[in-house]
């Protein structure tokens, strides 16, 4: 008898947090472009996140507080971080960032990878 009981206190509140779940969904295009950002890294909690699909659309399914700041980031672009409630069925638009490369040796020499 306990165990049914307990089972069932269990299966509510397995329900509960699945009606509770939020999904937030949105889209990173390229500022200028306005092109899709794919694979782009949308964090929502420490060590939690989702990639963008080829088509910069994104589904987060998370219980998320609408205060709460999701850091949103690709390589080439400037990272930004927003509210849910700015992001939900949003489109978000990234700005390109150069990056700057360091020093290039060139030479007309073989070089190998052995010792000296």
């Amino acid at each position: 008898m306990k165990s049914i009981i307990l089972g069932a206190v269990i299966l509510f509140f397995t329900f509960n947090q699945l009606a509770n779940a939020q999904d937030v969904t949105g889209q990173i295009l390229d500022a200028s472009s306005k092109e899709p950002v794919p694979f782009a890294t949308i964090i929502y909690a420490s060590q939690r996140g989702v990639l963008s699909n080829e088509e910069g659309k994104f589904n987060i399914q998370a219980n998320l507080e609408p205060s709460a700041i999701i850091k949103i980031a690709s390589l080439g672009y400037e990272p930004k971080e927003m509210e849910v409630s700015k992001v939900n069925g949003q489109i978000v638009y990234l700005k390109s960032q150069s990056i700057q490369l360091s020093d290039v040796f060139l030479s007309n020499k073989k070089l190998s990878g052995g010792r000296s």
